[in-house]
């Protein structure tokens, strides 16, 4: 059957054929196909993955040919393809009383088993079907690994990919996969030598050679990161995400003014660049470039006013120039915009607390120890500002929430134990002192510095020389 498919293959124009069958639906004609240039039809739709279009043409090829098994076989692919692996399994039933022996029933029953969630039913099929002793069986062991991707099981695709690339080592197509599952697994060495095989078959993919920078920057291998975006933008000079995660690479390796020549070649790329100038800003802001960086901040605002960053950034630098008043305009704002992001309500907090807006200040810390309640700093300040306006019960109160998540810091244990002996509540003082001591000697001036008249005291003195001899 399959010589008969591939002699077709020779003596006709596919292409001819698929455009007769769009000439027929545009012009709402009957024609007539053979099997065989159906299923070529049917092919064309699956390789460029719009199921719905072959389903379109499986329904009219199965009134034309009713009892044609490749194209009840299509039919049942394509359900798989289009999600409904239930009604794939009832035309497979049917086939499997006809043809036991062909192995592409049970792979396709693999396919839609495995996507019903039944994988020890679906391997099981997918073994019988290589049992069959297939032609092309890397070609079998390839589609069964796509199905193993499609549901996320990449260590099951692994098996079979390694199996299919055994028997044809430089396939590419089988050598991105294994990179891409060995990715996904965080196995980034295997990633990294299938990719690297890859492109000894051609060093001039320069998808390959992006996929590459991503697993060299998830290893920590930066230079070898930018090395490979470098290959990709070489080969091609409009790959925008080459530039994109190479200057965000350069900001990590604080090569400032490098990664804002990347970020500039990447905007002139793309349209959306808002991201992109708010980042050139942050580049600006760590070269001490204040002014710099506000500009490209507000040209982002210009790009996107509903992007939150560049909001955030302005509000930053203006409470840290003092200008309190005016950063919370900018700080509310971004807000506004992202209400889930626990560093905008603590700078907001900031802000409050330095124009002595004292609720608004407690407001936004508490918002954000309940973004992120494993943030000490935040957890410190929100204490600190009860603290500072004599409500240090409430402070303790605070503390002692934080320690629910932070319960093996000893700064917050320190400081807790601090505002216990302020209350007067020397047990609990005494309590939290051990236990920070018993965390991290070495951090108890964070104790003194809250309660300096701790130093006089002869019992605080010797549960220090305790845990100093200790």
């Amino acid at each position: 059957m399959r010589e008969e498919r591939e002699e077709f293959y020779e003596e006709n124009d596919f292409q001819d054929t698929v455009q007769r069958y769009e000439s027929m639906k545009r012009n709402k004609a009957q024609c007539f196909f053979d099997v065989f240039e159906f299923e070529n039809i049917i092919n064309y739709y699956i390789d460029i993955n719009e199921a719905n279009s072959a389903f379109e043409a499986i329904k009219l090829a199965t009134k034309q040919h009713p009892t044609s098994v490749i194209l009840q076989l299509k039919k049942a692919q394509v359900l798989v393809d289009k999600g409904e692996p239930l009604k794939s399994l009832e035309i497979l039933k049917k086939l499997e009383r006809i043809e036991l022996n062909n192995y592409e029933i049970f792979a396709i029953k693999g396919s839609a088993l495995s996507l019903l969630g039944d994988i020890k039913e679906a391997i099981k099929n997918f073994n019988y079907a290589l049992s069959l002793d297939p032609e092309n069986k890397d070609e079998l062991l390839y589609t069964i690994a796509l199905s193993f991707i499609q549901l996320n099981r990449y260590k099951d695709a692994i098996q079979y990919l390694l199996k299919a690339n055994k028997i044809d080592p430089d396939n590419p197509s089988y050598l991105y996969e294994l990179g891409f599952c060995y990715n996904k697994i965080n196995e980034l060495n295997k990633s990294i030598e299938f990719y690297t095989k890859y492109l000894e078959l051609d060093p001039f993919a320069d998808n390959i050679w992006y996929n590459l920078g991503i697993v060299y920057n998830k290893a920590n291998e930066l230079e070898k990161a930018v090395e490979a975006y470098d290959f990709a933008l070489a080969i091609n000079p409009e790959h925008s995400y080459s530039c994109f995660n190479k200057a965000n690479i350069l900001v990590s390796l604080e090569r400032y003014k490098e990664a804002i020549e990347a970020y500039e070649n990447y905007m002139e790329l793309e349209d959306e660049i808002a991201e992109a100038l708010t980042y050139i800003g942050e580049c600006y802001e760590k070269l001490d470039e204040r002014d710099k960086a506000i500009k490209y901040y507000k040209e982002a605002l210009k790009s996107d006013p509903e992007f939150p960053e560049p909001w955030f950034y302005i509000g930053n630098i203006l409470l840290k120039k003092g200008m309190a008043e005016e950063s919370v305009y900018y700080l509310k704002k971004a807000v506004h915009l992202d209400r889930e992001d626990p560093m905008f309500w603590a700078e907001l907090g900031r802000a409050y607390k330095k124009m002595n807006e004292i609720n608004e200040a407690y407001n936004a810390y508490k918002q954000a120890t309940k973004l992120d309640p494993y943030d000490e700093r935040i957890w410190l300040e929100y204490a600190h500002l009860l603290y500072d306006n004599s409500l240090i019960k409430d402070a303790v109160t605070v503390l002692t929430n934080a320690l629910v998540q932070l319960n093996s810091s000893p700064v917050i244990y320190y400081h807790l134990a601090a505002y216990c002996f302020m209350t007067g509540d020397c047990e609990l003082g005494f309590t939290n002192l051990n236990k920070a001591l018993s965390i991290d000697y070495d951090q108890h001036n964070e104790f003194f510095k809250l309660y300096p008249e701790g130093r006089s005291d002869k019992k605080i003195k010797e549960t220090l020389m305790h845990f100093k001899n200790d």
